[in-house]
C-alpha cells in the first residue's frame, strides 16, 4: 500500500508539473494574444488615420478641382469673348488680316533666321570648344615635355658636377685616368658602390634646412626633380656650403627668372607653345624677348613675342608677321637667321638664331687693323647685300646689330624687325632705302677705322681701302654709293692690296672668345 501511495503521489506530482506547463503555455499564448490584438489595434487605428488624410486630400483636390474649372470656364468665356472680337475685326474687313498674315509670315521669317543664327552659334561654340580642348591637350603636353626636360637636365647637370667633382678628386689623391678603371673593378670586386667609394661625395647625416626642404618639396610636387638628383643636389649645396636655391642658381642649373617663376608655382610660365624657356631677356611696351630651348631642332635660340597691345592694332601684327617672314626665307652666314615665325598665346611671335660674340661696340682697337678691318667690312657689306637682295631695308644700322663670333664669323643682327619695334621715335619719320643702310653704314664703318686713335703705332690704310672708307663716310651725297653691290665690288678690286694681318685678326677672336658673355648684350634677366 505504501508503494502503491508513493507511485500514486509521484504521478500526481507530474501531473502538478504538467498542469503548470500548461497554465505557463497558456499565459504566454494569451499574452501574445493581447499582444497581437493591440498592434492590430494599432494598425487599423493608423490605417484610419491615412483614410481620413486621404479624404481631406480627396476634398482639397476636389475643391480645387472646382476652382480649376471655374478658372477654365471663366478664361473660355474670355476667349470667347475675344474669338468674338476677331469675328467682328474679321467682319470689318480683310486688310487687317492681310496686314497681321504678313507679319506673322515676317515673325516666322525672322525666327527662322534665328533658329539658323543659332544652329550656326551653336556649331562655332562646338567648333571654339574643339579648339579649346585641343589647345589645353597640347599645353598638358608641353607641360609634361617641358618636366621631363626639366628633370633629364638637372640629372645631367649634377652627373656632370658629380664627375668634375671625382676628377678633382683623382687629381688631389693621386688617381690618373689609366688608373681609374682599374679603381672601378676593384670597386666593384669588393662588392662597393662608386659612391661610396668615393669620400669626395657627402652624405645628408644631419638635418636639411628648411628653406632647402620647402624648396626641394616645391621641385618634386612641381615634378621638375627626382628623389636621386634633388639628393645630388642637396649633397653638392651642403658641400659649397650654400643653400640649395644657391647652388642651383650659381651652378647654372636655372636662371633667376625660371627660380622666380618655380617659386611662384607659375610653371605655365616656363612653357611657350612648345618652347622651354631659359631666361627673360628684356620687355618693351611692344615685345617681350626670351631666351629658350626648342626640343625639336634640340637648341638654344631667341624668342621675341609680340605684346598684348599690339595686337589691337592688326596692320602692325601683320607688318610684324610679313617683315619676319620675309626675312626668314634668308639663310646667310653673315646674317642672324630668322629660324621660325609662328603664333604663341593668339600673338605673333619669331624665333632667332642664338649668338655668342661680342657687338662691335665692345671691339678692341684690334678691328682697326687694314687687314682685320677690311675683313670685318666686307662680311658685314655682304649681310647686307643678302638683304637687299631679298628686298628687305634694315633701316635702323647701328654698331651693335654687328657680332662678331668667336669662330671668325661677323652676324649682321635685326634683319626684318619692324622700324617700330626697334626704334619707336623713328618710326614715322625716317624714310626706307639702301641708302639710308649705306649711309649708316659708313659712319659705323668709320667708327671702327676710327679706334685705331686707341694703339700707340697706327698702321695707315692702303690707298684703294682709304678711298672706300672716304667713299663710305663722305658727306656729300652724290660720292656715296647707291648699292651694297658696288661696294662688294671695290672691296673685292682692293683685296689684292690690303694686308692679311692674320696675326692681328687672330688675336681679335682670342680677345672675342675670352669676352664673350653667355648670354651676350641681350640679357637683362628679371
Amino acid at each position: 500500500m505504501e508503494l502503491r501511495a508513493q507511485a500514486a503521489a509521484e504521478r500526481l506530482a507530474r501531473a502538478r508539473d504538467q498542469l503548470k506547463e500548461h497554465l505557463g503555455e497558456l499565459h504566454t499564448y494569451a499574452r501574445q494574444s493581447q499582444e497581437d490584438i493591440e498592434a492590430l489595434r494599432s494598425q487599423v487605428q493608423l490605417e484610419a488615420e491615412q483614410v481620413h488624410e486621404q479624404q481631406l486630400a480627396l476634398h482639397r483636390a476636389r475643391d480645387e478641382h472646382r476652382l480649376a474649372v471655374a478658372a477654365f470656364r471663366q478664361q473660355l468665356i474670355e476667349w470667347q469673348a475675344q474669338i468674338a472680337d476677331m469675328k467682328r475685326s474679321l467682319a470689318q474687313g480683310e486688310t487687317r488680316l492681310e496686314r497681321r498674315q504678313v507679319q506673322v509670315s515676317e515673325q516666322a521669317r525672322q525666327l527662322d533666321a534665328s533658329s539658323a543664327r543659332l544652329v550656326e552659334q551653336a556649331e562655332q561654340l562646338q567648333e571654339q570648344e574643339r579648339v579649346v580642348e585641343e589647345h589645353r591637350q597640347e599645353m598638358e603636353r608641353h607641360l609634361d615635355d617641358m618636366r621631363d626636360w626639366y628633370r633629364r637636365k638637372l640629372r645631367e647637370l649634377s652627373e656632370r658636377r658629380r664627375l668634375e667633382d671625382g676628377e678633382k678628386s683623382d687629381g688631389k689623391s693621386g688617381r690618373t685616368p689609366e688608373a681609374t678603371p682599374a679603381l672601378q673593378d676593384s670597386e666593384k670586386a669588393s662588392g662597393q658602390s662608386p659612391t661610396e667609394a668615393q669620400p669626395a661625395i657627402l652624405t645628408l647625416t644631419n638635418e636639411i634646412d628648411p628653406g632647402d626642404r620647402k624648396l626641394g618639396d616645391l621641385l618634386r610636387s612641381l615634378d621638375l626633380v627626382d628623389e636621386q638628383t634633388l639628393t645630388s643636389l642637396l649633397v653638392e649645396a651642403r658641400r659649397q656650403r650654400r643653400s640649395l636655391r644657391q647652388a642651383l642658381l650659381a651652378g647654372g642649373y636655372l636662371t633667376l627668372f625660371q627660380m622666380a617663376l618655380i617659386e611662384t608655382g607659375n610653371i605655365d610660365g616656363l612653357v611657350l607653345g612648345p618652347l622651354r624657356v631659359i631666361d627673360r631677356l628684356r620687355t618693351t611696351p611692344h615685345e617681350a624677348v626670351y631666351r629658350v630651348f626648342d626640343p625639336r631642332h634640340s637648341h638654344e635660340a631667341v624668342l621675341r613675342h609680340l605684346a598684348e597691345a599690339e595686337p589691337a592694332t592688326p596692320e602692325r601684327a601683320d607688318q610684324f608677321r610679313r617683315q619676319f617672314g620675309q626675312a626668314a626665307t634668308i639663310r646667310h652666314p653673315h646674317v642672324a637667321a630668322i629660324l621660325e615665325v609662328l603664333e604663341v598665346g593668339g600673338r605673333p611671335a619669331v624665333l632667332q638664331e642664338w649668338l655668342m660674340g661680342l657687338p662691335s661696340t665692345d671691339w678692341p682697337a684690334l678691328a682697326a687693323v687694314p687687314g682685320v678691318w677690311f675683313r670685318l667690312v666686307c662680311q658685314a657689306a655682304l649681310g647686307l647685300h643678302t638683304a637687299h637682295q631679298a628686298g628687305l631695308i634694315h633701316g635702323h644700322l647701328h654698331p651693335e646689330m654687328f657680332l662678331l663670333t668667336g669662330e671668325g664669323i661677323l652676324k649682321l643682327c635685326g634683319i626684318g624687325e619692324p622700324l617700330w619695334l626697334a626704334v619707336p621715335t623713328l618710326a614715322d619719320q625716317r624714310p626706307l632705302d639702301i641708302t639710308t643702310d649705306l649711309a649708316d653704314f659708313g659712319r659705323i664703318a668709320a667708327n671702327w677705322a676710327a679706334l685705331a686713335t686707341r694703339r700707340k703705332v697706327t698702321k695707315p690704310f692702303p690707298e684703294p681701302l682709304q678711298a672706300i672708307l672716304n667713299r663710305l663716310h663722305t658727306e656729300e651725297v652724290n660720292a656715296r654709293y647707291v648699292s651694297s653691290a658696288d661696294l662688294l665690288e671695290d672691296l673685292d678690286q682692293a683685296g689684292a692690296n690690303v694686308p692679311p694681318n692674320a696675326e692681328a685678326w687672330d688675336r681679335l677672336l682670342r680677345h672675342v672668345r675670352e669676352h664673350a658673355a653667355d648670354e651676350v648684350r641681350l640679357r637683362q634677366s628679371a
